[in-house]
C-alpha cells in the first residue's frame, strides 16, 4: 500500500510536522552517578606525564609543558576587500571584518585576530579568513576563502548572495553569522585543519589555547595524551598572568575532556574531574556560553538532571535560540525519558538551524518510535532522499522490528552518500550523543550496515 506524505510546514509551535504513514518503502525506492561531597576541592589529576607529539613524532628531546609559545596558532581575519568604490561598501566590508572576528573570537578558543598592517609580520603558522564584498542591484554577493598561512593553500572558499529584504540591505551581523556557522561547524573546514596541523606538534610546544582547542574538538586521546592535555589547560588556567575569562575558558576545554573522558572509560574519577573543572569555570565567568555548557554536559552525564536542566536554561539566556544547546538539553531531556520535552526542543533546534538535523535526526527518529506514538505505526519527521533522512528511516524500521525496510532505506543511504558511516562515527565522536542514545544509534547502525568499519571512525589513536 502505498503512503502519502505530508510537505513540512511550520505549526504554531515551531516544530516539524511532516507525517508518514508505514508504507514508505515504496514511495521512497530510489531515494547515574550520586553528586559527591565537596565538588569544589582541587582536581586530582596527579603528576602528568612529559607528553608525546599528538601526531608523527617530533624531533629532538621532549620538554616540560609551556605555557608561553610564540609559534601559537593563530586564525586571521580580513581585511575584506571591496571592488566597488562607495563609502557605504567599504563601511559594510570593514564592519563585516570585525564580526567575523569577533564570531570566531567566541566559537573557537584558538586566538583570533585581525589581519596586520602591511608593516607588521604575519604570524608563523594559523590560518586566514578573508574575501570580498560587492553590492549590485539590491544584492550583495560576498567571496571567502581559509586559506593555510604557512603553504598558501585555499582549504575552502563559498560564494554568498544575500538580496536586499523589505528593511533594506543584509546587516554585517548577518553576512557574519552565514560565514561563521559555516566555517567554525564542527562539520566545517576550521577544525580539521587547525586540528591537523595540532597534531603535528609535540604535545610540549602546544599552548594552552591550542590545548583547548583539541579537547574542545573530542579527540578520542590515549590516558597518556590526555593528561599532557590535562597538564597543558591547568597549567594555564593557574597561570597568576590568566584573566579570569582565559582561566574560564580553560577550566571549561579540561571538564570537556574529562567529560569525554568518562564518556568512553565510565571512570568516576573523570567525571568528578569534569564537574570540579566546570564549577570552577563558571565561577569565574557565571553567564558566559562555554563554562555553562561545560557545566550542563557534566551534571548530565552524571544523572543529575534537575542540575543540569537548570543549568541549559542558564546557558539558553545567555544565548537565546541557540540551535546547539536546544539540540543537546532535547538529546539529554530523551536520555532522561522526558521525550515530550525533549522531542520539542529536538524540533525547535532542527527548525532554527537545518544543518542540526544531521546530528539530531536519528535521535528524534529513535525517540518517536520508542516513546513519542502511542500507535507505533507512524514516523514523524522529514523525510526526503538524503543520507541523514534515510538512515534516520533506517532507525525508525529498526525500531518497530520491520528488518527488510530498514535494509533497504540503508542501502539508500549508501547511493547518497557511499561515505556516510565514516562521516557519522566522526559526527557521533565530535558531537556526541548521550551515552544510551548514542549506543542505541550505533548498534542500529551496525544492524543495517551503516557502522564504520574498526579504526575508520577518525579517533586520535596511538
Amino acid at each position: 500500500m502505498a503512503a502519502a506524505a505530508v510537505i513540512p510546514r511550520c505549526g504554531a509551535r515551531g516544530g516539524l510536522t511532516v507525517l508518514v504513514a508505514v508504507g514508505l518503502a515504496g514511495l521512497l525506492v530510489g531515494r547515574n552517578l550520586a553528586a559527591p561531597a565537596g565538588t569544589e576541592e582541587a582536581l586530582a589529576l596527579g603528576p602528568h606525564p612529559v607528553a608525546p607529539a599528538l601526531g608523527p613524532k617530533a624531533a629532538g628531546p621532549a620538554t616540560a609543558l609551556s605555557t608561553t609559545v610564540n609559534t601559537s596558532m593563530t586564525i586571521v581575519v580580513g581585511p575584506f576587500r571591496t571592488t566597488g568604490r562607495s563609502a557605504e561598501d567599504s563601511a559594510l566590508a570593514a564592519m563585516l571584518t570585525d564580526e567575523i572576528a569577533g564570531g570566531l573570537a567566541n566559537r573557537t578558543d584558538l586566538p583570533v585576530r585581525l589581519d596586520p598592517p602591511q608593516a607588521a609580520s604575519a604570524p608563523p603558522q594559523g590560518l586566514r579568513l578573508a574575501g570580498s564584498l560587492q553590492t549590485r542591484d539590491g544584492t550583495v554577493r560576498v567571496v571567502v576563502h581559509l586559506t593555510d598561512l604557512v603553504t598558501g593553500t585555499v582549504l575552502w572558499s563559498t560564494t554568498m548572495d544575500r538580496p536586499a529584504g523589505p528593511d533594506g540591505m543584509p546587516t554585517p551581523q548577518a553576512l557574519a553569522a552565514g560565514i561563521v556557522e559555516p566555517v567554525a561547524a564542527p562539520q566545517g573546514p576550521l577544525l580539521p585543519a587547525a586540528t591537523a596541523r595540532l597534531r603535528s606538534k609535540p604535545t610540549t610546544s602546544l599552548s594552552p589555547r591550542e590545548c583547548a582547542f583539541l579537547a574542545a574538538g573530542r579527540n578520542e586521546f590515549p590516558p597518556v595524551e590526555r593528561a599532557a592535555l590535562n597538564g597543558c589547560l591547568m597549567s594555564g588556567a593557574q597561570a597568576p598572568a590568566a584573566s579570569a575569562g582565559e582561566a574560564a575558558r580553560l577550566w571549561s576545554a579540561l571538564s570537556l575532556l574529562q567529560s569525554d573522558a568518562y564518556r568512553r572509560e565510565r571512570n568516576d574519577a573523570a567525571s568528578n574531574d569534569a564537574l570540579t573543572a566546570a564549577l570552577r569555570a563558571t565561577e569565574l565567568a557565571p553567564t558566559s556560553l562555554r563554562p555553562l555548557t561545560a557545566l550542563y554536559t557534566a551534571h548530565c552525564l552524571r544523572g543529575e538532571y534537575a542540575p543540569c536542566f537548570a543549568t541549559g536554561q542558564r546557558a539558553l539566556r545567555a544565548s537565546p535560540g541557540d540551535a546547539n544547546i536546544l539540540g543537546d538539553l532535547g538529546l539529554w531531556y530523551v536520555e532522561a525519558g522526558q521525550t515530550t520535552k525533549g522531542l520539542s526542543l529536538l524540533e525547535q533546534a532542527m527548525e532554527r538551524d537545518p544543518a542540526q538535523r544531521e546530528r539530531l535526526l536519528p535521535a528524534y527518529s529513535l525517540a518517536l518510535q520508542r516513546h513519542g506514538h502511542p500507535d507505533g505505526t507512524k514516523l514523524e519527521f522529514e523525510v526526503t532522499a538524503a543520507a541523514p533522512a534515510q538512515a534516520a528511516l533506517a532507525i525508525a524500521f529498526v525500531q518497530m522490528g520491520r528488518m527488510d525496510e530498514a535494509k533497504a532505506a540503508a542501502t539508500r543511504v549508501l547511493a547518497a552518500d557511499p561515505d556516510f558511516a565514516r562521516r557519522a562515527a566522526r559526527e557521533q565522536r565530535i558531537q556526541p550523543l548521550p551515552p544510551a542514545l548514542d549506543a542505541a544509534i550505533r548498534d542500529s547502525y551496525a544492524m543495517v550496515g551503516l557502522a564504520a568499519p574498526q579504526g575508520e571512525t577518525g579517533s586520535v589513536t596511538r
